[in-house]
């Protein structure tokens, strides 16, 4: 479970999308491609060690991607990702869309009465981890309910040749406003194909 958490993995199937703010274009759409492999490298062979702090229990986890099948890489978890002309995707929901502009956001029906949101909070954020410090991460948070006046809220941090350094999840309590941690996830080390090992 902590391994879908970690690669943001709810099962919601895309089947609107929205944005806000003044991003809208005109014309035909701009294809993504490169900048959706910038942020989420795919390859076979490709691995990511996180570290997890889960409600206060200590763990570890490594993600590699073992197969393609078409056009998907698959993961060790089972976990299945690409990208096409507007930006990242699981078989459920786009990850990242482009471009990238704050406060952006895109919508994910879960089922006929619960929907996810995602919303990008900034595009240059520094992340610390156990794997080093970054910086021009992408913060996009993710939104849900998790129940009546229950908020389920999670963070991502995408750094470009990398992938996934940082996940965060939160239960906010709309009854008071309360906001609690309930896991992080922070990279430890990555191996990308082509690329030095960190």
């Amino acid at each position: 479970m902590i391994a879908r958490i970690a690669f943001c993995l709810c099962t919601a199937f895309i089947i609107a999308c929205a944005s806000s703010g003044g991003d809208t274009v005109k014309g035909p759409a701009q294809d993504y491609r490169d900048s959706a492999r910038l942020y989420m490298p795919l390859a076979v062979g490709n691995q990511w060690t996180y570290t997890l702090d889960y409600l206060g229990q200590a763990g570890e986890m490594t993600i590699e991607i073992v197969r393609q099948e078409g056009e998907w890489f698959v993961d060790n978890h089972g976990t299945s990702l690409t990208v096409d002309r507007r930006g990242v995707r699981d078989r459920d929901r786009y990850l990242v869309t482009f471009p990238l502009l704050e406060k952006r956001s895109w919508v994910a029906f879960i089922s006929p009465t619960q929907q996810e949101t995602r919303t990008i909070l900034s595009v240059d954020t520094p992340v610390q981890t156990p794997a080093g410090n970054f910086e021009g991460a992408v913060a996009i948070e993710a939104t849900t309910s998790a129940g009546k006046d229950l908020l389920l809220k999670s963070v991502h941090y995408i750094v470009p040749k990398i992938g996934i350094v940082k996940i965060e999840t939160f239960i906010v309590d709309a009854r008071d406003g309360t906001t609690k941690r309930q896991t992080q996830t922070l990279l430890k080390s990555w191996q990308i194909k082509n690329e030095e090992k960190s």
